[in-house]
């Protein structure tokens, strides 16, 4: 993702969490420093959207709470820039900029004692530097707002990751679609991962009963011509799934990717066949993916119908070839299977599941299951299941 840099307010300026200073304690020009003080660093600035708003954020240097943010149109001489001092939370929104013009940023930390830090940046932003490839979101009302990107179709499925390097986080999405277009939480696989090496996820999947599936994400282009995407979404996550019966809940708002370049694998391989009650279940799309909650790895995998209907089997990821009833239990490997009747989740109590073979990315195996809907009293036997999946 291309950064950018900011300059000279047009228009009348609001700036949350922070305040104008005119004094010399904020002048540019004073460049009192601090071997003490640490600069900041991953100065960030969002691109603009539909309006004239923009996040700019960073990662303190150390311990700061304060910082001097310098603003102007882009090219501005530093020191001669709009500044505004940032306090206590490291991040700020601006709105009443123009989009069409472009801006450059400076940072500094404001030192504990005395002084400043050196100055970070600049970063620019605006006009045609507007149109560049991002990806962010607000995580529980802050910004988030992703160094790099990544997306993939295979077959049906496209799969859609955003990360952030220096704090180690990563969003990620996988459903079933190839064209434009709103695809409710109950057609995603949509999970945030605080620290990517901890194997901890926020999954929009509910852990407890109706077990439905929060959010939504629409595509609003893809360019065949180069390879880009882009789209919006939300979701609420959920932590520690099926490891205990408290769980946190994040809220994962106004997300937005813009021109992210996709790389095509073909039509893919994944196959699922199942009888429901003698009839087969005819599936047009199914999604594999792993998600990780608390010390254990899942595996996923949603059938979707023509009506978007799906049978959905879980399992953990250390199993090994064999046998496994269907358990709920947190202390041994997870095995789950339910079926998804349009809005009505019906989790299987009765049912067994068979590894045949199980490697890094790959899962074969067979399953049946019984379900019940409480409403109606109708039963569900499902039968002869089969599947071979890649993740």
């Amino acid at each position: 993702m291309k950064h950018f840099s900011i300059g000279l307010l047009i228009g009348f300026l609001v700036i949350s969490c922070s305040t104008y200073e005119s004094n010399s304690l904020t002048n540019p020009n004073n460049t009192g420093q601090n071997d003490l003080c640490s600069m900041p660093s991953a100065l960030t600035v969002s691109t603009f959207s539909s309006s004239s708003s923009l996040e700019v954020s960073w990662t303190p240097g150390a311990t700061e709470s304060t910082w001097q943010l310098e603003f102007g149109l882009h090219g501005f001489t530093h020191g001669q820039g709009s500044t505004i001092l940032v306090n206590t939370v490291s991040h700020t929104t601006i709105n009443g900029l123009n989009p069409a013009s472009n801006y450059d940023f400076y940072l500094r930390a404001k030192c504990e004692q005395n002084g400043f830090s050196s100055w970070v940046g600049p970063v620019s932003i605006g006009g045609a530097l507007a149109q560049s490839a991002y990806f962010k979101m607000k995580n529980d009302g802050q910004p988030w707002i992703a160094s790099g990107w990544a997306a993939n179709f295979s077959g049906s499925i496209i799969s859609i990751t955003g990360n952030r390097s220096v704090q180690n986080d990563r969003v990620s999405f996988s459903f079933a679609g190839n064209s434009a277009g709103t695809y409710p939480g109950s057609a995603c696989m949509m999970a945030y991962t605080p620290v990517a090496t901890n194997s901890d996820s926020y999954t929009n999947l509910l852990p407890v009963a109706p077990y439905t599936s929060s959010g939504s994400l629409t595509i609003t282009s893809i360019d065949t011509v180069n390879r880009t995407l882009s789209g919006t979404f939300a979701f609420d996550g959920y932590k520690d799934i099926f490891q205990s019966n408290n769980f946190d809940t994040k809220q994962f708002t106004q997300g937005e990717f813009f021109k992210i370049p996709y790389t095509d694998n073909g039509t893919g391989n994944n196959t699922f066949f199942t009888k429901i009650n003698g009839t087969e279940f005819v599936d047009v799309n199914i999604i594999s993916i792993t998600a990780s909650g608390g010390s254990s790895t899942t595996i996923n995998i949603d059938a979707f119908d023509a009506v978007n209907n799906k049978v959905i089997i879980s399992f953990d990821d250390s199993l090994t070839p064999g046998t496994y009833p269907i358990n709920f239990n947190p202390s041994s490997p997870l095995v789950q299977m339910s079926y998804e009747l349009g809005t009505t989740t019906l989790q299987a109590t009765i049912g067994s599941l068979t590894i045949t073979s199980i490697t890094a990315d790959t899962a074969i195996g067979t399953f049946s299951f019984s379900t019940t809907d409480p409403v109606t009293s109708q039963l569900y036997n499902f039968s002869e299941g089969a599947f071979t999946v890649h993740f």
